[in-house]
């Protein structure tokens, strides 16, 4: 028996990319893309220390964003946590965490454990047939009709 783990296969299927990751990545991109073409308006015409300063940050911020759509066009789980997934609903949903090789969202009860309790279903009051209310503090059914205890 070997040691080694056996070889990954020679060639897997792609992930298919949920349409929601499409359109964010491809929004990020193209701010991205601005962002890099402003810095360098910015750098071209302002030509007070400001202006570089800002320029900069804004080469920085395009170049952030660029990396991150490219990142999550590939499916890579480190450009959507980079994005702040952590506070857009869609990124919680079963698709999008699973094309990004995360975890579930939310554990799922499991399926071999019994049920939760359910409230026992109110009886009949033997007078007049209607349900009855279970009172806590006597810790008995009273009929709201009949206005009696059981």
């Amino acid at each position: 028996m070997s040691a080694y783990p056996p070889p990954p296969p020679a060639y897997a299927p792609p992930k298919t990319r949920p349409s929601v990751v499409t359109k964010y990545a491809t929004i990020v991109f193209i701010i991205g893309i601005i962002c890099v073409v402003a810095a360098v308006l910015e750098f071209i015409f302002i030509v007070q220390p400001w202006g570089y300063v800002v320029g900069g940050l804004t080469v920085v911020l395009g170049a952030f964003s660029i990396i991150c759509a490219l990142g999550m066009y590939t499916g890579q789980s480190w450009a959507l946590k980079m994005s702040g997934y952590s506070n857009r609903a869609w990124a919680m949903t079963p698709d999008v965490r699973e094309y990004f090789g995360l975890p579930p969202a939310y554990a799922a009860y499991p399926s071999g454990a019994p049920a939760p309790p359910s409230a026992p279903a109110a009886p009949a009051c033997p007078t007049c047939g209607r349900p009855m209310t279970y009172v806590q503090q006597y810790q008995r059914w009273y009929c709201q009709n009949c206005g009696k205890y059981a």
